[in-house]
């Protein structure tokens, strides 16, 4: 099923319908297929626009992001009621040749910092870096502590999770480990509700820590906001991934 999706995935995202529509388009054109050749090519320069600039995506993944709460970590201190804090990977790179820290996916660096952070502010807490090896030889985990003890973790503090290789796999792992602990769930903003959901059908009670948002309030206006970019295809990208892997997890019963 895992390997299903990921082959299935790819053809759902902008970039793969721009060129699908564009080759459609083609062959259209060379069956003289005019009209259709037409609305294709009108469709597809639609939804590049759409997604190049953010139009009504931009809003929703806004809410998306923030369906969970920050973490009160003030609370958390006072209470001293969790110790454990679940870092979920989102990418790592087996290139030995690079800093470590050139090595994480920047989704991946900026959960990692984000759990020290909060590891170091609640005593006696422990680190779980959760993800195996998807695609590569080596594993999430494993590069993730890496940084952590380059940052001054102490090693009795962090646990791997390194079986995993998507986040229903990670829920169930983790849960094996904490049991039925409250633990604080570091992910980032867009990935936090899938998250939260296969950690709770897993039997655990998640704190939510969302990191890494993907959309922020709206400064003033600049130059760079009436024309397309990059950053809003991968932002495009990153939430229609996460839409369908929610999808999937409901389609086969794991939320």
């Amino acid at each position: 099923m895992f390997i299903l999706k990921k082959i299935l995935t790819p053809f759902f995202l902008p970039l793969s319908i721009s060129m699908i529509l564009f080759f459609s388009v083609v062959i259209c054109f060379i069956l003289r297929r005019n009209k259709t050749a037409s609305w294709l090519l009108t469709i597809g320069i639609v939804y590049f626009v759409i997604s190049g600039y953010g139009f009504f995506y931009k809003d929703f993944l806004w809410k998306y992001e923030r369906i969970h709460p920050v973490l009160n970590i003030e609370k958390i201190v006072k209470e001293q009621s969790v110790k454990w804090i679940c870092v979920l990977g989102g990418g790592v790179s087996a290139d030995k040749e690079v800093p470590v820290t050139s090595r994480l996916s920047t989704g991946t660096l900026i959960r990692l910092i984000e759990g020290i952070r909060i590891h170091r502010l609640i005593n006696g807490s422990k680190i779980i870096l959760s993800g195996g090896k998807v695609f590569g030889p080596v594993s999430e985990a494993l590069v993730m502590k890496e940084l952590a003890l380059g940052m001054g973790v102490n090693e009795e503090n962090i646990l791997l999770e390194e079986n995993s290789r998507d986040t229903d796999d990670q829920a169930v792992a983790v849960k094996a480990i904490v049991g039925s602990a409250p633990l604080i769930l570091v992910t980032s903003a867009y990935h936090m509700n899938r998250s939260m959901l296969l950690f709770r059908k897993a039997g655990m009670t998640p704190i939510s820590s969302p990191i890494g948002f993907l959309v922020s309030k709206k400064g003033n206006l600049s130059p760079g906001m009436f024309f397309p970019s990059a950053t809003n295809l991968e932002t495009c990208e990153k939430i229609t991934k996460e839409i369908l892997g929610l999808i999937w997890s409901k389609i086969i019963g794991q939320i």
